[in-house]
């Protein structure tokens, strides 16, 4: 089953294209981004990029998944700034 931490690393390393600078910004190590990157694609049953050497690209399914994955991301967003603005409601005295 795909993890939260999982579409994160995705998105992260889609945003630059290497799993190094993935790593970087996460605060990982290259392999764990890697781990994560096989994890997903296992869950999935499909690789999401073509690697070629040094140098990554999104397959389609790759592309596809990561509109999804900004999607769910935001949607778990949003809902958390809900429950924690529900959560500030429900401090609040009665006026």
């Amino acid at each position: 089953m795909m993890t939260i931490t999982q579409l994160r690393t995705f998105l992260a390393t889609t945003r630059h294209m290497s799993f190094s600078r993935a790593a970087d910004e996460l605060h990982l190590t290259q392999p764990a981004v890697s781990a994560q990157i096989v994890a997903l694609e296992n869950s999935i049953k499909t690789k999401l990029f073509e690697r070629m050497g040094k140098k990554i690209s999104l397959t389609d399914a790759g592309r596809v998944t990561a509109v999804a994955a900004e999607d769910i991301l935001r949607r778990i967003d949003e809902f958390q700034a809900q429950l924690a603005d529900l959560t500030e409601l429900m401090k609040s005295p009665p006026a």
